[in-house]
């Protein structure tokens, strides 16, 4: 009962921020913990689609929950969002603010950007970003060669290249920054 409470407020939370009605596309048992994954459709503010995890934030040591963007409405990106808070509540400490995550494939067909990077919601800020004892970070789909530049440079240093690069965090096929 405790979490169907904690997950329908974050809902909520994410509804009144931006703007819009969330659509629960998947809800799954994941290690004994009720993850849901929400779907925002495109609004005259954001013209894209946003995917969310409401559940990934009952591992108390790592209170997170993840959102990520895309062009167009996938479904897919309920499956990703899974695996993501199966792997949080496996791995000792759980996952948090600047890890990345292997995709296993690309993040739509064709793409090389087979990782995910966990970041600050930039787009959104922190009125976004902290809510109760949880933190509302971006899932930024990355390739290869920037995870290894930021394993080698330090997430700084990444999100730098990001800001003065010509990152295009929608495009699937995009070319690396790197």
């Amino acid at each position: 009962m405790m979490s169907f409470m904690l997950n329908t407020r974050i809902r909520e939370h994410y509804e009144l921020f931006w703007a819009n009605k969330a659509n629960v596309i998947s809800n799954a048992n994941i290690n004994g913990h009720q993850v849901d994954i929400y779907e925002f459709s495109p609004t005259e503010k954001r013209n894209f689609w946003t995917y969310a995890t409401s559940g990934m934030s009952h591992f108390k040591e790592a209170a997170i929950e993840v959102h990520i963007f895309s062009l167009e409405q996938d479904e897919q990106m309920a499956i990703l969002l899974n695996a993501i808070a199966d792997f949080h509540f496996s791995l000792p400490g759980g996952l948090g603010l600047g890890h990345t995550v292997n995709f296993g494939q690309g993040w739509k067909p064709g793409s090389n950007c087979e990782y995910g990077l966990i970041s600050l919601p930039y787009l959104d800020g922190p009125e976004l970003e902290i809510f109760e004892k949880t933190r509302l970070l971006w899932l930024i789909p990355i390739t290869r060669s920037e995870r290894d530049f930021k394993k080698e440079n330090g997430l700084e240093a990444l999100e730098l290249l990001f800001e003065t690069g010509n990152f295009h965090y929608l495009d699937p096929l995009r070319i690396s920054i790197v």
